[in-house]
């Protein structure tokens, strides 16, 4: 069983609730969706195998602990019995708990995985930065997955200028019965970043709907940082 794998490697989270824990990052290649801000180099991977992927994250464990392998991409699931493969054997091996960042878009998939996953990161893709049909319906359903489970989670808007308040809304609505999973709202990292009156008046729309104690407002600190 194999896997394209764009890399392997150890350093701090930099997005979302988790932000600055030690985890080891198992970046996938290939994504089903095409959004404008994608920093994926899609076709700069390798085919690794089971047993290669169990070698190299054992070796990063013993050079230093840390808190969680986070299957990020990309999109993960789209590789949903690797990982479970993975996990499986990690499992006996480790005390590392198990991350899952993903486009939120993949319902059937999520289904089939989410049991043996600790915490879920996933997105509220707005219409707006997708280059085909809204995936609202999949978003919705997705939820009811991770709420059903029980399971630690938090939903990330990446917004930019150009988000609307209209779309906006709309993702928020979606959270709005599921009290246990928190929003956080993610500025796309650019050379053009979103101004500032603009993010604060999303946070203002969505903690209107949600309670402010649901929302944050988190960059992505590894560009800060100049670290992967």
């Amino acid at each position: 069983m194999k896997a394209p794998i764009n890399e392997i490697f150890s350093s701090i989270q930099g997005e979302g609730i988790l932000i600055g824990h030690r985890q080891i990052f198992l970046r996938f290649s290939g994504c089903d969706l095409n959004c404008e801000y994608c920093d994926t180099p899609h076709n700069n991977y390798t085919e690794i195998s089971l047993e290669e992927i169990v070698r190299l994250i054992l070796n990063l464990e013993t050079e230093i602990k840390h808190q969680a392998i986070s299957f990020t991409g990309g999109e993960p699931l789209l590789y949903n019995d690797f990982i479970k493969e993975l996990i499986l054997i990690l499992k006996q091996k480790t005390e590392l708990k198990f991350y899952l960042e993903t486009g939120g878009h993949r319902p059937d998939k999520l289904i089939d995985i989410i049991n043996y996953i600790d915490y879920v990161s996933f997105d509220l893709k707005l219409p707006s930065i997708l280059k085909s049909k809204d995936l609202w319906e999949e978003h919705k359903e997705f939820i009811k997955i991770i709420n059903n489970a029980n399971k630690a989670s938090y939903a990330k808007i990446v917004i930019e200028e150009k988000s609307t308040y209209e779309e906006i809304i709309k993702a928020c609505k979606l959270l709005e019965n599921y009290n246990n999973i928190e929003l956080v709202l993610q500025p796309v990292y650019s050379n053009y970043p979103c101004p500032l009156s603009h993010i604060l008046k999303i946070e203002k729309l969505c903690s209107e709907i949600l309670g402010r104690a649901r929302i944050r407002v988190i960059p992505q600190i590894h560009r800060i940082l100049g670290i992967r």
